[in-house]
């Protein structure tokens, strides 16, 4: 993906970014967000250290908070309620806004079929 005119890296440095890398992918993530019924955005926010940006959310018929962590490196400490995207796998915004979806609505439909949601 390329972002600002400048490709998004593996193990990206985070000297390298600027407001419009963090701007272009607040804006997807919450485009993508936005368009599931199921999910509530809580807050988000952005890593002072590294290329990491946060989205707090609930979902329906859930009990606790998940969150979408967008990032270029792999987290040393994995975490349940957390959905990893590393942004360097997709070729633009497009394949970005379908993965996070594809993510939450495998991770939804289980408990939504149960329920006779879906």
């Amino acid at each position: 993906m390329v972002i600002g005119g400048k490709e998004v890296k593996r193990n990206q440095d985070f000297k390298e970014l600027d407001g419009d890398y963090f701007q272009t992918i607040k804006s997807l993530a919450q485009q993508s967000l936005s368009e599931l019924k199921f999910v509530k955005v809580i807050s988000h926010n952005i890593s002072k250290t590294s290329d990491s940006m946060y989205f707090n959310f609930e979902m329906s018929h859930h009990e606790h908070q998940f969150t979408l962590s967008l990032r270029t490196h792999r987290p040393r400490v994995y975490d349940d309620n957390y959905f990893y995207v590393y942004l360097y796998e997709y070729e633009n915004g497009s394949e970005l806004k379908t993965a996070i979806q594809e993510q939450l609505i495998a991770y939804y439909s289980p408990k939504a079929i149960k329920l006779g949601i879906f």
